[in-house]
């Protein structure tokens, strides 16, 4: 049984809240990953930066727009310690998250972390219902 309906902290039973929460990107039947809530993605030749333009025209359950605001709100709270959530381990070296507007997200690394684009699997959550 779950502890928790939510992607932040629910460590356990990730299929069951991917299949309620829709991530920045997703995997493929071979493993590639692909966009989900992300349209598109960069990584810069040092791989320090990661910025993210995200789809257009989604929105949550209640009919508010999703916007980076709610990106940065959920790995800020993954980042931070006092939370308790299972994945800050996954998401170390990322020094700064930054929102230019509402369809962009940008990672700033620390250092490089070559797995990083994989783990962008974790399920986004509305920063307004949080």
């Amino acid at each position: 049984e779950p502890g928790v309906w939510t992607p932040i902290k629910e460590f356990g039973f990730r299929g069951l809240t991917g299949l309620l929460f829709a991530a920045l990107v997703g995997f493929d039947r071979t493993g590639k990953i692909i966009p989900m809530l992300a349209e598109s993605w960069s990584i810069s030749g040092d791989g320090l930066t990661y910025p993210f333009k995200l789809r257009r025209n989604v929105k949550w359950h209640d009919g508010k727009e999703f916007t980076s605001a709610d990106v940065k709100f959920t790995y800020d709270t993954v980042l931070d310690d006092q939370k308790g959530t299972p994945y800050t381990q996954f998401f170390t070296g990322i020094k700064q998250i930054t929102t230019p507007d509402a369809l962009t997200v940008v990672f700033r690394l620390s250092e490089p972390n070559a797995p990083l684009l994989g783990r962008f699997w974790m399920g986004v959550v509305a920063k307004h219902i949080w």
